[in-house]
């Protein structure tokens, strides 16, 4: 009788046990490496948008010229006042936080008013003067925050000192 070369059930059964025993492990570190690396990328999402929205608020807020006591922050803290002189004209601009999504920038010359909306993503902005002057509001402190995404009742801030250069 000639001799079989081959495997056994028995020896498939254990080798596909073993096989299977790896890749449910394998699948398991996968798991919350995968988890992990979600978190990291919410969190790196939170920072852009919040470094996103600061920027776009410096970007205007660093057009100030003119007098120090022309810039006035609202009562709420989510609308600033101030001056662009220009060719010796002053330009009325007011930035104001409509809502967490959007900001309006408006200027006002000679009676006629021009508006700008600038999208922002989920972030709740505001001004506070740093000054302990009642007369004027400068260095103005700008927050920034939004939702944490690693902790559910928690908020992400970033706070940022801003003085305009030409504001005397």
């Amino acid at each position: 009788m000639p001799v079989k070369k081959g495997f056994t059930l028995v020896e498939l059964i254990v080798v596909l046990a073993i096989f299977a025993s790896f890749i449910v492990l394998i699948t398991i570190v996968m798991n919350n490496y995968l988890h992990k690396i979600q978190k990291d990328i919410e969190l790196l999402d939170v920072m852009r948008r919040l470094t996103d929205a600061a920027d776009k608020v410096t970007q205007i807020l660093i057009r100030a010229r003119g007098n120090a006591s022309s810039i006035d922050i609202s009562d709420t803290g989510t609308a600033v006042d101030f001056e662009i002189l220009f060719a010796e004209k002053a330009i009325l601009s007011q930035l104001e936080v409509v809502n967490s999504n959007l900001l309006k920038y408006t200027e006002s010359y000679s009676g006629e008013s021009t508006s700008l909306l600038m999208p922002i993503e989920d972030v709740e902005i505001t001004f506070q003067s740093l000054s302990d002057s009642t007369s004027v509001d400068l260095p103005i402190q700008l927050s920034v925050s939004a939702p944490n995404p690693l902790i559910q009742e928690s908020t992400i801030t970033m706070n940022f000192t801003i003085y305009p250069p030409g504001v005397r």
